[in-house]
Formats: C-alpha cells, sequence, structure tokens
C-alpha cells in the first residue's frame, strides 16, 4: 500500500526546491485548480470573467520566473547582506 503523504511534509519537500521551480509548481497547480474550478457549473459570464483573471495570474507568474532564472545567487546575496550591515556597525 503506498504511503500517504501529508501536506506538511509536501511543504518541506518544497521549501527544498530552488525558487524558480516553486514559481513553476505554483503556477502548474493554479493552472490545473482553474480547469477544475471552470468545469463547475457556473454561469458562462462568470466562467470567461475567472477565466480571464487565471489568465492574467498564469502570465505574471511566467513573467516572474523568466525575470528570476539565473539572477538568483543565495551565496551572493547572503554575502552582500553581511557586507552591508558590517558597513552600518
Amino acid at each position: 500500500m503506498p504511503k500517504k503523504t501529508n501536506l506538511e511534509q509536501i511543504e518541506q519537500l518544497v521549501e527544498q526546491l530552488p525558487p524558480q521551480q516553486q514559481l513553476r509548481m505554483v503556477a502548474n497547480i493554479s493552472h490545473k485548480l482553474s480547469e477544475a474550478i471552470l468545469n463547475l457549473p457556473l454561469a458562462e459570464e462568470e466562467r470567461k470573467k475567472y477565466a480571464k483573471k487565471i489568465a492574467a495570474f498564469l502570465r505574471m507568474s511566467e513573467e516572474l520566473v523568466a525575470e528570476t532564472v539565473g539572477e538568483i545567487d543565495s551565496s551572493k546575496d547572503i554575502r552582500e547582506i553581511r557586507e552591508e550591515r558590517a558597513s552600518l556597525l
């Protein structure tokens, strides 16, 4: 029988992913939920309005992923923060 995974375990695994992959995961989950919600019986106008909001959110998510790819260097960021703090002392 497959082992069940709870939300806390999944959150711990997600924290191990790089930020770009976390953003992609959010976009994928959002897309899947959007499709599920769009299949619910709603008034056609409400469905179109919601679909537009989701499409805009997904575009923003994809743009953010594209902007951050290759720009994140944690060790460099930490070094710069330490240097800034040291200069303030």
